[in-house]
């Protein structure tokens, strides 16, 4: 197994937050990660129609500033953003998803 931790900090300022991780990796095992050993939501995979890739999200409301990490269980790679929202629901913040894939860029 391999993944990513670094030191994440929320901003400051407003309310309700909400960190939210979005992954698209090559195969169908499903990562999980943590904020200062607090484990996110399950990741949620959901349908893109960027066929390489499997996409998943997952949530924490109200999260503090520290170590995030992200475990692939897998060896397979992975492309991921992490992001605080606020002003978002804090239970069942989810209401919808989609993904749209992009066009394949060229490559040197």
């Amino acid at each position: 197994m391999h993944g990513d931790s670094f030191s994440y900090t929320v901003p400051s300022g407003g309310s309700n937050k909400l960190l939210v991780v979005f992954v698209a990796r090559g195969d169908a095992v499903a990562p999980t990660a943590t904020l200062n050993g607090v484990s996110l939501s399950t990741f949620t995979r959901y349908t893109s129609n960027e066929e390489r890739f499997y996409h998943y999200y997952a949530y924490l409301a109200n999260p503090s500033s520290g170590v995030f990490a992200l475990t692939l269980n897998s060896m397979s790679q992975a492309d991921y953003v992490v992001m605080t929202l606020q002003d978002a629901a804090q239970t069942n913040p989810i209401d919808t998803t989609a993904g749209a894939g992009f066009a394949n860029p060229t490559r040197p």
